[in-house]
């Protein structure tokens, strides 16, 4: 039974849950559960959650073993340090970059709190070897911590140079900047602060991309002038948190479209988020991230959208991934609803007493909101969080990206290539000199692995605007280069002499 709510209660409620989304999204709600443990390595933190690192190591030799064609869309997936080594199942041929999360900024220095397990994780390594970007998350909540930083010159300074040295001694791929709850007193700051990150970070780190994480709700007068941010990369909004921790009665994190007053409103849903950033981005700049969770709600009554209460609860709510909701259907057989308005599934229960609802996305509600990005000619789709839908057990999500947004077709000069079986040239080629990619390859299109004779492969193969590869750091002897594109997979062996 729905439950309807008056024109101004509704008012009421959603301005109280846009400040509110503002003050704790699901990031820092996250990262303040996981707070209490401050370990250095990934295996800690499996150890402490129950995870096998040697099982998960030995999964990913099988999960990785083939390299299908790159997507035809960006996929950014943040990975929270207390992931451990989870991204060892990734499967990183869905994958564009990954954010490691979090640089915690110190707002007195602009240095770090904590990096966590930055500067020994593998995950780096990892996702290089796959030909994945590898970016560090910096984050900062709350607007007076943003604010001592954004105003004051020396601890910007410190911030920028600190972050540059971080990203150039693990080899990383850049930044994501998600600085929250920023007062809009700090728009001028902050556009400031990003465009000289950026020109620093490309300046410095040749390649590199800056980032920036977006409230779900434009605004024209917020801190995020996004128009102004004219040397950032990419824009992802966060687009979950429509209904978060502190919302007054359950809902869904991501509801897709406007729906009626009786239900979630006209005013906070994906669809309309997308269409106002697009009045100030190009879509080409703009990806739509997404979520790989839910949120349980304890509820007064049964009724779909009922109040929030503690009754017998230690909170009205908090986060589920969806592994966690789908193993809690599957265990308790509660039955999963539709619910038409928001596009998103949910289902209720009682305990001791105690209503609780849960609403989260699955195959079916992220399906529709892929299309969304499609429709839109969005450049990409973002993932809170990867590793939350426990991909080996549940393989329909990382399934469903290859689906919704299939590698780009090939040009009539790709197939040409690829059915030649020429890949580069010359061949031999002289150590220190350039190896080119065969014309018809676009580097678009196409993931380059280069491994030697052992079987190793070497550091992510970066290709140069002439579409050249460097063999400066590589030492003499025998490769074989796979190019794998929307139609196949090609290996050619390439001799490098002294």
């Amino acid at each position: 039974m729905r439950k309807l709510y008056s024109l101004a209660f509704f008012l009421l409620c959603s301005l109280f849950s846009t400040v509110a989304a503002q003050a704790q999204s699901v990031h820092e709600e996250e990262a303040n559960r996981y707070r209490k443990y401050d370990f250095k390595t990934d295996a800690e933190y499996d150890q402490v959650f129950g995870r096998n690192p040697r099982a998960l190591r030995k999964a990913a030799g099988t999960a990785n073993a083939q390299r299908a064609a790159p997507l035809g869309k960006k996929v950014f997936g943040w990975h929270p340090y207390w992931q451990g080594e989870t991204y060892q199942n990734y499967d990183f041929s869905n994958l564009h970059t990954i954010a490691y999360f979090s640089y915690e900024v110190n707002p007195n220095t602009g240095g770090y709190n904590t990096i966590r397990t930055w500067n020994t994780t593998g995950l780096i390594q990892a996702a290089h070897a796959a030909g994945v970007k590898v970016v560090l998350t910096v984050t900062n909540f709350g607007a007076a911590n943003n604010a001592a930083v954004l105003n004051n010159a020396s601890r910007r300074e410190t911030l920028i140079s600190t972050l540059i040295s971080l990203v150039k001694a693990r080899g990383a791929d850049g930044v994501n900047i998600d600085f929250e709850t920023v007062a809009n007193a700090e728009r001028a700051a902050l556009t400031s602060f990003m465009n000289t990150l950026a020109d620093r970070f490309h300046a410095e780190v040749p390649g590199s991309k800056v980032s920036i994480a977006l409230p779900a709700l434009f605004s024209n007068t917020n801190a995020f002038d996004v128009a102004g941010m004219t040397q950032v990369d990419d824009f992802l909004i966060m687009g979950y948190d429509y209904w978060y921790a502190g919302s007054s009665y359950a809902g869904p994190v991501a509801p897709l479209a406007p729906s009626s007053w009786a239900f979630w409103g006209p005013t906070l849903n994906l669809t309309k988020s997308v269409n106002d950033y697009l009045t100030k981005l190009p879509a080409s700049k703009l990806l739509l991230a997404l979520p790989y969770y839910g949120r349980r709600w304890a509820t007064s009554t049964n009724a779909v959208g009922a109040t929030a209460t503690t009754q017998n609860s230690n909170s009205a709510s908090m986060s589920v991934t969806y592994s966690a909701a789908k193993t809690e259907l599957a265990t308790f057989n509660y039955t999963r609803q539709w619910n038409n308005e928001g596009a998103v599934p949910y289902y209720i229960y009682q305990t001791n007493g105690q209503w609780f609802q849960t609403f989260y996305d699955d195959a079916e509600s992220l399906g529709l909101k892929y299309d969304l990005i499609n429709t839109e000619r969005l450049a990409g789709v973002g993932i809170w969080a990867l590793g939350y839908d426990n991909t080996p057990a549940n393989p329909e999500l990382n399934n469903l990206l290859r689906t919704k947004f299939p590698p780009n077709p090939l040009s009539s000069a790709e197939e040409t290539t690829l059915a030649s079986g020429t890949q580069a040239y010359p061949n031999p080629v002289q150590r220190g000199q350039k190896l080119f990619l065969a014309p018809g390859l676009s580097r678009s299109n196409t993931h380059i692995t280069l491994q030697d004779a052992l079987g190793r492969t070497r550091t992510t193969v970066s290709v140069s605007p002439d579409g050249s590869l460097t063999t400066a750091t590589l030492a003499p002897g025998l490769y074989f280069l796979t190019v794998s594109t929307a139609k196949g997979t090609i290996t050619q062996r390439v001799v490098i002499t002294d």
